[in-house]
């Protein structure tokens, strides 16, 4: 009967229709670097990476999914978690990149969201 289901289950997923899934995943660890840079991009280094990707501008939005007024209260939020060391989460959505992956001292767009532990 198990295997019945299993089999079942795998022809329905093979009829859905092409659907596309947003890949979200988040990096997690202290702030190590925390810095706005001259074109007033905000970039984050967390404990444990070698990368500086930069998760939002916060004069202007360009391809970033983060808007400028939000950016600023993520930095803020940023500046809090630096100050009392605390851990966050940065999210990005993004089906290529990994915590890994995030491109360093350039723009990561996907960014979306920050939170703190």
């Amino acid at each position: 009967m198990k295997t019945f289901s299993a089999m079942l289950f795998t022809i329905s997923l093979l009829l859905l229709p092409n659907i596309s899934f947003a890949i979200q995943f988040g990096c997690n660890g202290k702030i190590a670097v925390l810095l706005v840079m001259p074109g007033d991009d905000v970039a984050v280094k967390l404990t444990g990476s070698t990368l500086n990707p930069y998760v939002c501008n916060v004069t202007k939005q360009g391809k970033y999914t983060i808007s400028p007024t939000a950016c600023k209260m993520i930095y803020d939020t940023l500046l809090s978690a630096k100050l009392t060391g605390s851990t966050v989460n940065i999210y990005y959505d993004d089906p290529v990149l990994t915590c890994n992956t995030l491109p360093d001292w350039k723009p990561a767009y996907s960014a979306f969201t920050v939170g703190i532990n």
